[in-house]
């Protein structure tokens, strides 16, 4: 889950039109998935926005809040201090609804993205947080001329004000909010974000010819 690029995951085999599309765009889209870690290719877009030809942000915001580092902290003085005193899984158990929204995760998609997370050491997941917490990428909106679709539920603490934001600060950027649901509609509505993707895309290829 700590994932410079991700492509729209779930652990269902995602539709065959999907997989063919996302290796036919793997050079020509690029799409980030949940938090600052999707900023990468924020970053990327304006100074290098011929190897970038359109964004697709899933549920992420300009940086993460001071509320949110105060939450995902668990009473120690920082996230990066938790994750190393719980462990990466157990961390991830103890904020899952901040990151998943809860109520529509069935308990086996929860235990995915707990095991998944798992996955990563306690030290690096740590050192990657702490990078990701001093991102900021608003100042950078303004500069990105790549068309940009940005994915996010509506009741997302994390994300769904601040995908505002970004739609109201790219000069080419389209939202699409998912009604009743908070973070994570990648994993909640996989099929729904793939097909918004492919549409996406096939404008933007339009667009280009």
């Amino acid at each position: 889950m700590f994932r410079l690029r991700a492509t729209i995951t779930h652990p269902r085999k995602s539709p065959p039109s999907s997989s063919r599309c996302l290796r036919r765009c793997h050079c020509r889209g690029c799409i980030g998935s949940a938090n600052p870690r999707a900023g990468s290719s924020v970053y990327c877009s304006p100074p290098h926005p011929e190897r970038i030809a359109s964004l697709v942000l899933c549920n992420t915001p300009t940086r993460i809040s001071d509320e949110i580092k105060g939450i995902y902290a668990l009473g120690r003085e920082s996230t990066a201090a938790a994750i190393r005193a719980y462990g990466t899984g157990e961390w991830c158990r103890r904020t899952l609804g901040y990151r998943l929204d809860v109520e529509h995760a069935s308990e086996a998609l929860r235990e995915w993205c707990i095991a998944e997370m798992d996955k990563t050491r306690p030290d690096i997941a740590a050192a990657l947080h702490e990078c990701f917490e001093v991102i900021d990428t608003k100042p950078l909106l303004p500069q990105i001329s790549t068309p940009a679709l940005l994915l996010s539920g509506d009741n997302s603490r994390i994300a769904s004000e601040q995908q505002k934001i970004l739609a109201a600060s790219l000069r080419h950027g389209r939202l699409e909010l998912f009604a009743g649901y908070g973070h994570g509609v990648n994993l909640l509505q996989p099929e729904r974000c793939a097909r918004a993707a492919l549409d996406f895309w096939r404008e933007v290829e339009a667009g280009e010819k």
